[in-house]
């Protein structure tokens, strides 16, 4: 039963160390730490990571719609940041 609460957790801690690994390699500025996390998902992930390369894969009907992680496109709903911030 433990491992069914925890698991989730591990899902999670994953995709944010890749995005974060994403955000590094391509150069996103570094998160101040008196940034809350849907600020530090607005102004450094959000745009510059998902927006930019993710949606190019992970959206309904493309190439990683099979998997847990698919986004909404900026242009498809106006609140995508809200709906892409609750996948992860």
């Amino acid at each position: 039963m433990i491992s069914c609460l925890i698991w989730p957790c591990k899902i999670l801690v994953g995709a944010l160390l890749v995005v974060a690994a994403l955000a590094s390699d391509i150069g996103a500025p570094r998160a101040q730490g008196d940034e809350t996390a849907e600020e530090v998902f607005h102004d450094h992930i959000s745009g510059p990571i998902i927006q930019t390369k993710c949606v190019n894969c992970h959206v309904q009907g493309g190439p990683s719609s099979h998997t847990r992680l698919v986004f909404v496109r900026q242009s498809a709903e106006a609140d995508h940041e809200v709906l892409n911030l609750q996948t992860f």
